[in-house]
């Protein structure tokens, strides 16, 4: 005989209120992460065009919204390699 099993997910938008935050370092540090990424020259063609589209920066900037300078680089082209 089966038994069913039930979960109850909280909701966690009534919960924990998120708000939709940027890192005020997200267009300096993407441009210049964006940069040494290309002086590499690891993508040809389509593959570029990919890797510029994905804004693998932007995700970070949401993530890590209150990260200073340096960390937030870091962390764009530690993504950024990570996606190459």
């Amino acid at each position: 005989m089966s038994h069913l099993q039930q979960f109850r997910i909280p909701d966690l938008h009534a919960d924990v209120p998120l708000k939709d935050s940027t890192n005020p370092h997200y267009r300096a540090a993407a441009a210049e992460s964006r940069a040494w990424i290309n002086s590499f020259h690891i993508f040809k063609n389509r593959k570029r065009v990919d890797f510029i589209q994905g804004l693998n920066e932007l995700l970070c900037s949401h993530v890590y919204c209150f990260a200073g300078y340096e960390q937030f680089r870091t962390t764009c082209d530690f993504v950024s390699l990570g996606a190459s």
